[in-house]
C-alpha cells in the first residue's frame, strides 16, 4: 500500500455541511468520502488530458488525411484491378 500523507483543508461552512450530510447518507466517514471524490476527480482529469492529447494528435494528422485516403483508395483500386486479371 502506498504511503499515506495527512492533509488539512479548509472548506466553506456550507460545503462542509453538505459533505457531512452526504457522508451520513452514504454511511461513510468524511475522510473516505473526500478520498473517493479526489480519486474520481483525478481520474476524470487524466481522461480529459488523454482525450485532449488524442484530439491534438488527430488535428495534426488532419492535413495529411486526404493524402492518406487518396493513397489508400489508389492502392485498393490497384489491388482490385489486379484481382480481376
Amino acid at each position: 500500500m502506498d504511503k499515506q500523507l495527512e492533509l488539512h483543508l479548509t472548506l466553506p461552512a456550507a460545503t462542509a455541511r453538505a459533505l457531512d450530510r452526504l457522508a451520513r447518507e452514504r454511511k461513510m466517514r468524511r475522510a473516505h468520502l473526500l478520498r473517493a471524490a479526489v480519486e474520481r476527480y483525478l481520474a476524470q482529469a487524466e481522461r480529459e488530458a488523454i482525450d485532449g492529447e488524442l484530439r491534438d494528435y488527430v488535428a495534426r494528422l488532419a492535413p495529411h488525411s486526404r493524402e492518406f485516403v487518396r493513397e489508400t483508395e489508389s492502392e485498393v483500386r490497384h489491388r482490385l484491378l489486379e484481382d480481376l486479371k
